[in-house]
């Protein structure tokens, strides 16, 4: 038997896992008994060692208990043998450190002092079998680690470095239970080894790997690092993962690493935590905007939750209101050269998003970025996406862009610099979508309240121009859209725009009744009778009769349509068109009206323009 185990491997009697109970029971006691009375057991130490620590972790207490008690035995004949070489720490005892993973009592002098002296002939193989193809192994390869380093206390930052390259290799595993027991080793460093220590090789190797198994290290050892002395690193820690190249990532399994390494620095921190409350903010506006996964969503806003209720807030509206400046503040002048790929700009997106009444109190940081990356020289797909952002704040302004009363101040820049640049004629699909986008936006701009009649005044003329040139749009969508914001313009303008320039629009309006859409050319209609409201009292129809005959015989067209909606609708257009020169609009009508299939619609026209007439005069 001892021949078999001392050949075999280190775990023998733990990896296979064909071994009863009773055999792993049964080769504790054997291999304690070596431990206690081989006379040349201290040639085997480094072999006999393992397999007993890794009684330690047994599914089957009694076997957990057996180990227990022949390891601190074991622990104590060792101090009586070597008396005189541990005699100075025997008479001075090191009091336990005070600060000690909780639940653990601590192995005595001898137990201490074996692992120390053999920890350099154990750990390489360890680490080497920590890899293993069998996952048993591996499993309890990190068992055993653990044990060892509760053993060797401070003497495991003598093997530091390669210690936390197995624990990296490690926390790749498929198998959870593997990683688990290794995160358990990681916060044993934090208890054991100097701060000074390990933050210098753990961010040194996230600079050298920016994987998310060191994240995952890094919040382990944190876990284990005592307050007092994690609260003058966490500034440096934090700032190492919140590196573009370690934080910005699609990766989700970083976005959970990256949210276990906050809630663990904030755990252990507590109040102190304030002092790196911007970088933290910033880490979980960024795993929102990077992942797709609902259940990280949720941790993430979680975690902003946590932050909020340690540093005395009501919720996590409170750190937005407090770190979304500065937040903004960061882009700085890489604004300019955002793509729709840049994770800048995805989080730029959601900062916004999840911001809610406290974008109002930024738009002075705020609509310049949008301005920039809404030129028409920019990646079509990047415009794209922030016309998509920009409606959805203006749809919800009163409690985002306009929470603080003042989006009316930019009403202007957004439709004058960001809208109808965009609405300019390019050829391509992309190009179309583009102007659909600016269009759709200029309409909930419009439904907003924010561009008011004195700001719509200085800009009237090219909004004007781009619309007329949109209702001609080869995409329905844009053309349908465009006719309700003509509509709402001309609502909003009313009598502020000159005859001279409404005489302009009309056969571009007119031509709007023969699209090949129904719906537009109803929509139309109602874009018309706004149209005749802008027309001011005292209209000298003999000036302008060259305008309105042309007006009147184009609407008489479609009064004979084939669709009855669109009679109707025309028919209310051109009652409206009567009352600037009823009797102008009776002779047009009597004209032709033999021509038309019914003359229904006809003799309703005309007796409304004779009753018009009548109560005109």
């Amino acid at each position: 038997m001892r021949a078999k185990v001392l050949k075999g491997s280190a775990l023998f009697h733990n990896t296979c896992p064909e071994l009863t109970p009773s055999v792993r029971k049964a080769v504790t006691r054997v291999v304690g008994g070596w431990l206690l009375d081989l006379p040349d057991r201290y040639s085997y130490h480094h072999k006999l060692i393992p397999l007993l620590l890794t009684s330690l972790s047994d599914e089957q207490t009694d076997i957990r208990e057996m180990a227990d008690e022949l390891w601190h035995d074991i622990g104590l004949k060792y101090e009586r043998e070597n008396e005189d070489d541990l005699k100075d720490k025997l008479d001075f005892v090191s009091p336990q450190p005070g600060h000690y993973p909780p639940n653990l009592e601590r192995p005595n002098l001898g137990c201490r002092v074996l692992v120390n002296r053999h920890l350099s002939k154990i750990l390489p193989g360890l680490i080497r079998d920590l890899g293993d193809w069998v996952a048993e192994t591996r499993v309890k390869c990190a068992l055993l680690l653990y044990w060892l380093l509760v053993n060797a206390e401070d003497y495991t930052t003598q093997h530091i470095e390669p210690l936390l390259t197995g624990l990296y290799k490690a926390c790749y595993d498929e198998d959870e239970r593997v990683v688990k027991e290794v995160q358990k080793s990681a916060e044993l460093v934090g208890y054991f080894v100097k701060a000074e220590t390990w933050k210098k090789l753990v961010l040194t190797g996230l600079r050298q790997s920016t994987s998310y198994n060191n994240v995952m290290t890094i919040a382990a050892i944190v876990r284990g690092s005592p307050k007092d002395v994690l609260v003058e690193h966490q500034s440096e820690l934090v700032a190492a993962v919140l590196n573009p190249d370690v934080s910005h990532t699609v990766e989700n399994k970083m976005h959970e690493q990256i949210i276990n390494f906050c809630r663990s620095l904030m755990s252990v921190v507590g109040k102190d935590v304030n002092a790196v409350s911007q970088e933290i903010f910033n880490l979980q506006v960024g795993v929102l905007a990077m992942t797709q996964n609902p259940s990280v969503v949720q941790s993430a806003n979680d975690t902003m939750e946590e932050l909020a209720k340690i540093q005395g807030f009501s919720g996590k509206a409170d750190l937005f209101e407090m770190h979304t400046k500065a937040l903004i503040d960061s882009f700085g002048d890489g604004v300019n050269m955002w793509t729709n790929f840049s994770p800048e700009r995805q989080i730029f997106d959601t900062l916004l998003v999840e911001a809610g009444p406290v974008v109002g109190k930024h738009l002075d940081d705020i609509i310049p970025i949008i301005v920039a990356n809404l030129q028409p020289e920019k990646d079509p797909e990047l415009r794209l996406k922030f016309f998509s952002l920009l409606s959805r704040l203006v749809l919800a302004a009163p409690t985002t862009l306009d929470s603080d009363n003042h989006f009316g101040d930019f009403a202007v820049t957004v439709a004058r610099d960001m809208i109808l640049p965009n609405c300019v004629w390019k050829a391509g699909r992309t190009a179309s979508a583009i102007r659909a986008t600016a269009i759709s936006c200029m309409w909930a701009l419009l439904q907003s309240g924010a561009l008011s009649r004195e700001k719509m005044e200085p800009i009237k003329e090219p909004v004007l121009t781009q619309l007329i040139s949109l209702i001609e749009d080869d995409t329905n969508t844009t053309r349908l859209v465009a006719c309700r914001v003509l509509t709402r313009v001309f609502d909003l303008l009313g009598t502020a725009l000159c005859q001279d320039h409404l005489h302009n629009l009309y056969p571009e309006l007119l031509k709007r009744l023969d699209d090949s859409s129904n719906e537009i050319r109803l929509t139309m209609t109602k874009t018309l009778l706004a149209y005749f409201d802008c027309f001011v009292g005292g209209y000298d129809a003999s000036l302008y009769r060259c305008h309105l005959e042309a007006i009147y015989r184009g609407l008489l067209l479609h009064l004979d349509d084939p669709e009855t909606s669109i009679q109707e609708a025309v028919l209310k257009v051109m009652k409206k068109a009567s009352e600037l020169s009823p009797h102008m609009l009776i002779r047009e009508v009597e004209s032709v009206k033999h021509k038309h299939r019914s003359t229904r619609y006809c003799e309703e026209l005309i007796k409304y323009a004779q009753d018009f007439a009548a109560a005109s005069n």
